[in-house]
């Protein structure tokens, strides 16, 4: 039996924003819906209890919530944009065909999590729907790297629209310089604001900063 074929017109609606988006929190879903967040989190209950969807418990905005995202059966008969279709068809079928261990699929996750993290500095900006096009797996498998990445702080993802589809912008995320990297002791690197050369050889500045750091050891 279908398992969409009971569906409310509010339960059909959600499913759909979910599909449409590949992944998305619940807090997201009832707003986008205009309901409340009772009343959306019982539709995520019970699109989950169905078998629809996926329902993680994770953190936004310093907030528990869940991310929702459609199982691999309703990722694959999803209809997506004609580019997009083959390869994401393919990519789930190639998952679906090629089981592996749990300890082989966690050093395939942080493998594809290295190369992910590489591509978006490397770009600076790049959108979610060409990260998993360039990491050659699905849309849904991409989805969870970017989640994960911007989990570690990483990355940070920000809601768009990209030819006409919704998808997210990833950006390296911005870290605080560490300048206490820059002392040796209380005394500052001899490099910092000097718009000429020092030697390293001849320098009394330098050779007294590096002294100082090697004390300090």
């Amino acid at each position: 039996m279908n398992a969409t074929a009971d569906l409310t017109t509010q339960q059909q609606r959600a499913l759909e924003l979910i599909q449409e988006r590949g992944e998305i929190t619940q807090s997201e879903l009832w707003k986008a819906l205009d309901a409340n967040s009772r009343a959306g989190s019982r539709l995520a209950t019970a699109l989950a209890e169905k078998g629809l969807i996926e329902r993680t418990e994770t953190t936004r905005n310093g907030r528990r919530t869940y991310l929702l995202s459609p199982t691999d059966a309703q990722t694959a008969n999803t209809d997506e944009s004609p580019d997009e279709d083959s390869q994401t068809r393919q990519s789930a079928t190639e998952e679906v065909s090629q089981p592996a261990s749990s300890a082989a699929g966690d050093s395939q996750s942080d493998s594809q999590q290295d190369r992910a993290l590489e591509l978006i500095k490397d770009r600076r900006a790049l959108y979610q729907s060409e990260l998993w096009k360039e990491l050659d797996v699905s849309s849904r498998t991409g989805s969870r790297i970017a989640s994960k990445l911007e989990e570690k702080g990483e990355i940070r993802r920000e809601a768009t629209v990209h030819n006409g589809n919704r998808t997210y912008l990833l950006r390296p995320a911005k870290k605080d310089l560490d300048f206490s990297l820059l002392m040796a002791g209380d005394k500052i690197s001899p490099l910092v604001g000097n718009d000429g050369e020092i030697d390293p050889i001849t320098s009394d500045e330098l050779s007294e900063w590096i002294f100082q750091l090697v004390q300090n050891q």
